[in-house]
């Protein structure tokens, strides 16, 4: 029973390692792809922070996320994105700092943000 527990386990490691490698992996491909992508003006929909306890990093602390939503239009269709930069939202220990950001961005904004030509539905605001 123990032995079928461990290899349950590694199994699910290994699986965990590969999504991960994936997911940055086509990060990267959008991020170094994204020096050719067109501008566009959007409208930040929301901005929020999210407060959630980090168990990895040594000792619990508190992190503050970064989210944001937004609304675009190319050739006259309406598109949605939420990615503010490749690699995932921006992570805080500092409260004030997070609010800065957050401040940057209040509902309402128009921002210009970065999306791929070829395919619009793919968008960020910094890259």
């Amino acid at each position: 029973m123990k032995k079928r527990v461990t290899i349950s386990i590694a199994i699910l490691v290994v699986i965990s390692f590969i999504i991960i490698i994936l997911y940055t992996k086509k990060e990267s491909e959008l991020k170094n792809d994204s020096a050719g992508w067109l501008t566009t003006e959007s409208t930040v929909v929301s901005s929020q922070l999210r407060r959630k306890w980090d168990k990895n990093s040594g000792s619990p602390a508190v992190r503050y996320w970064f989210e944001i939503g937004y609304r675009y239009e190319v050739k006259g269709q309406t598109y949605t994105g939420n990615r503010y930069r490749f690699h995932g939202d921006p992570v805080f220990k500092n409260k004030s700092a997070a609010e800065t950001l957050l401040a940057d961005y209040p509902p309402g904004k128009k921002i210009l943000i970065y999306y791929k030509p070829d395919n619009p539905q793919e968008s960020v605001v910094l890259r």
